[in-house]
């Protein structure tokens, strides 16, 4: 309710929150994982394998990340990753970098 009457404040979480997804986005695909154009609070992964997506998966919450494996919706190998505040996704982003090092 207090959303509802405060269109500015909404807008702003709004902005934040694509500035962080995008930023997130491309770093993603600089570690080389493809992900899907987004408009919304979330970024869908996409690992070449169900192997990979499980290995990355795997390592994200062994450091206490916990993202949503998409196979129930015909999407086994990908995760989704809501976006969160920038210290978390650049926690994400280190974890990945560090697991795509030792993945590969």
């Amino acid at each position: 309710a207090a959303s509802m009457r405060d269109p500015d404040h909404v807008a702003a979480n709004v902005a934040a929150t694509a500035v962080i997804r995008d930023r997130f986005i491309a770093s993603m695909n600089a570690l080389g994982l493809t992900t899907a154009p987004s408009h919304t609070n979330f970024a869908l992964l996409q690992f070449t394998s169900v192997s990979e997506r499980e290995s990355a998966d795997a390592a994200l919450r062994a450091r206490g990340v916990i993202m949503r494996p998409m196979g129930g919706y015909g999407l086994p190998h990908t995760l989704r990753a809501t976006i969160a505040a920038d210290e978390v996704m650049d926690m994400v982003v280190n974890i990945l970098t560090e697991w795509r090092a030792t993945y590969r």
